[in-house]
């Protein structure tokens, strides 16, 4: 299936011919919303008062509130089993009634109870409805069938009667032209309706020598003045001739050669009559988008300014509110939905705003409030309060989690009357809290709407109580908002990082005291109370994988994790390397299981390499470093470990727990199946020896006090030598949890 590509372009201020030369305000954008879900087509209310969004198998319903649009709970009509997609849906000009074409069918509905309830059925059976279209008295409507019929309604108290058909020479969408009986077809006939039924009256293709195909771009002006279709790279605009004596005829006023101006071959544009039909707004494929303002002189499009507005590609379909201070503009993903400055209203526009209940802003995804089509203008009591942040509409029934004591909120309140902050109060689990911020703002609208605008924001101190479950209300000038915001106090935990390397070199346990380690900590994380981490994720390098870039590459890789947030600020990471460690050029260094003597800068890493890189991983951090000294260094065991002295000074916030200090070597045998420092470690930790408070969570502290008593007597009753593990003193870091007890 073809992509269409399309941007979208704002031009304004076209007093076309027969209108007196004026000035129009600037058009400006005053603000931009996209919609959260991707919306098939969208059917405005012709007062504005709102507009339903439609597709596959659902609707959605948006009413107008003081700041905008809002989503609205509608309840979906009932399909036939089968296809489910909304094809078509047009509202009459009074609100009344809506065709909606729907699984192969064709019904009139009437708007009741908010919402469209079933009438009748007037068609059936075919694929397609082309734009259904109701006359400019709401009292008629048209059909357009896949069979290329096309046949007239009225409504009146019997209820709705085909008046009249047409057989079409094409598949051809028709709507009747404002303010007249006459009906347009798309591709270019005008046919006028009288007792007999559909005569035709003019062919617009044959008013210009070339046979004009406008294929679903004709559009009419809300005035019923003006006309405009597309046609290869050109857009045609006619006009009324005030000159015929009988029954007026329509001609070419000017041409808009939408290529030449763009350049390139494009696609069907975009683009719709503004509500004041002073305007018109483009759409093309090949630009960002820009607002145009166009004049006709000497039958001309002439460009005098633009502005950049948004980019939207692959553009479907642009709608304006009967106001026009909305349009929504369509592709295939989603809406964006723009408030602009400068277009005037439409003939049908009702100013008045509806009172809205439960007004929701303008992304949430669900809400509450009233109907559309209710009327009735702002008092001085009415109070209407929108959630801003957090939005219980977009939570669904859950409750926000919060991590920390307090939570900033913030709403918007729009009141008949004058407000002062104490008419606005939060209510926390039932009971009022103390003084807020609140600051107030500019009203954008109309001055008849008489209202207030205020933003209130305040920050809230969450409650412990038994379930952690807080419940935010807010309360203006005595009345409270309908919505609650529940929120879940709980701190949230950290992850836990393990890298976990070991050689095999000429050593016997290296390999298996770093899988060792590494399993020690696969239990250590869930949601159950008695779990430290959220998260434990392990990565190992043993053996043959542990070669130096490898080595090299793994602790890389935590530093740019922790630039993407796979490793938070909360998070603990622990770093165990069991293989031989030496001095070359003053600089101690790691062996990778690929070392080779002769090469002992290439296949070795430099220690102060990987404290460097794991310097700016922001969180809590630990090396564990079993470096078994060969016989082949240079240095001798003392300037070994007087280096790893020297480098946990340097690292900001790495600390080495080493494991051995001074003159000493580290030792494995096969009684311990591991080295002694794993070992010691397993012990403390699996076996819970290293609780020392027997509280049931073990901390960094904690283990190292027991592998620096374990260790030294494990070596002297097995190697008969001295061996002393050593870590710097760093209180934060000692009372780091890491490990709950089984």
């Amino acid at each position: 299936m073809k992509t269409r590509r399309y941007f979208l372009f704002l031009l304004y201020s076209i007093p076309l011919l027969l209108l007196p030369a004026f000035t129009i305000a600037q058009v400006r954008v005053i603000s931009r919303h996209e919609l959260l879900t991707p919306h098939e087509k969208i059917a405005f209310f012709p007062d504005a008062s709102g507009f339903m969004t439609y597709g596959d198998g659902w609707m959605q319903l948006w009413q107008r509130t003081p700041l905008g649009y809002a989503p609205e709970k509608f309840t979906a009509l009932h399909t036939a089993e089968g296809d489910k997609t909304v094809s078509e849906f047009v509202i009459s000009p009074d609100n009344r009634h809506a065709l909606i074409s729907m699984s192969n069918v064709l019904g009139l509905y009437r708007w009741e109870n908010k919402n469209f309830v079933f009438e009748k059925e007037i068609a059936a059976g075919t694929p397609f409805f082309y734009v259904p279209s109701f006359s400019s008295d709401g009292l008629r409507f048209c059909v357009n069938e896949d069979s290329k019929l096309c046949s007239v309604w009225e409504l009146g108290e019997k209820g709705a009667l085909k008046t009249g058909s047409y057989k079409l020479p094409s598949y051809q969408p028709a709507f009747f032209y404002p303010g007249s009986n006459d009906l347009l077809f798309d591709g270019g006939n005008q046919l006028q309706i009288d007792k007999s039924g559909l005569k035709l009256k003019q062919r617009l293709q044959e008013v210009n020598a070339n046979t004009l195909n406008f294929d679903f771009t004709m559009r009419c002006s809300p005035d019923g003045k003006y006309a405009a279709g597309f046609d290869g790279f050109t857009i045609y605009f006619f006009a009324l001739n005030s000159n015929a004596k009988k029954d007026a005829q329509m001609e070419i006023v000017t041409t808009y050669e939408f290529a030449k101006l763009h350049g390139g071959e494009l696609e069907r544009p975009a683009f719709t009559f503004s509500p004041d039909s002073r305007h018109i707004v483009f759409g093309s494929t090949t630009d960002p988008v820009k607002i145009y303002v166009f004049e006709v002189k000497d039958n001309k499009l002439e460009k005098s300014a633009d502005d950049l507005i948004m980019h939207l590609s692959s553009m479907r379909s642009i709608e304006f509110a009967s106001s026009g201070r909305y349009l929504v503009v369509r592709n295939d993903d989603a809406c964006k939905f723009i408030e602009v400055d400068g277009f005037g209203p439409g003939p049908g526009y009702r100013q008045s705003l509806p009172a809205a209940e439960n007004p929701i802003v303008m992304n949430g995804a669900k809400g509450t409030g009233t109907t559309p089509a209710a009327t009735g203008a702002s008092s001085a009591s009415s109070v209407n309060i929108f959630w801003i942040a957090p939005n219980p509409d977009m939570l669904d029934d859950r409750p926000l989690v919060c991590e920390k004591g307090s939570l900033d909120i913030s709403a918007k309140v729009i009141a008949g009357k004058q407000l002062g902050a104490a008419d606005v109060k939060i209510i926390l689990n039932g009971k009022p809290v103390g003084p807020s911020k609140f600051n107030e703002v500019s009203l954008k609208g109309s001055p008849q709407d008489e209202l207030f605008d205020y933003t209130y924001t305040n920050s809230v101190q969450l409650e412990a109580t038994a379930d952690n479950i807080n419940i935010i209300e807010i309360e203006a000038a005595g009345k409270r908002c309908p919505k609650k915001l529940k929120v879940l106090y709980s701190m949230s935990k950290p992850n836990l990082h393990i890298l976990s390397i070991g050689t095999s070199l000429d050593l016997q346990f290296p390999k298996k005291d770093a899988q060792d380690f590494a399993d020690l900590f696969k239990n250590q994380a869930g949601p159950q109370p008695d779990k430290l981490f959220g998260s434990v994720n392990v990565r190992t390098l043993i053996g043959k994988d542990a070669t130096t870039n490898a080595i090299k590459e793994i602790i890389e890789r935590s530093r740019y994790d922790y630039t993407t947030g796979t490793i938070g600020p909360k998070d603990v990471l622990l770093v165990f390397i069991s293989s031989h460690g030496f001095i070359y050029q003053d600089k101690f260094r790691i062996q990778g299981d690929d070392y080779k003597d002769i090469y002992k800068e290439t296949y070795s890493v430099a220690y102060d390499e990987i404290v460097s890189r794991l310097s700016q991983v922001q969180c809590k951090k630990l090396i564990f470093l079993d470096a078994c000294f060969s016989g082949g260094a240079k240095a001798s065991v003392i300037e070994v470990n007087k280096a790893i002295r020297q480098l946990n000074g340097q690292g900001e916030g790495v600390t080495t727990l080493s494991s051995s200090s001074n003159d000493e070597y580290s030792y494995e045998d096969v009684k311990w199946q591991n080295g002694v420092f794993t070992y010691s470690i397993r012990e403390g930790l699996r076996d819970g020896k290293a609780d020392k408070d027997a509280n049931g969570i073990i901390t960094i502290g904690e283990l190292y006090d027991y592998i620096a008593e374990r260790v030294p007597k494990l070596v002297t009753e097995v190697k008969g030598k001295d061996q002393h593990p050593t870590m710097p003193v760093n209180d934060l870091l000692k009372n780091t949890p890491i490990y709950t007890t089984q």
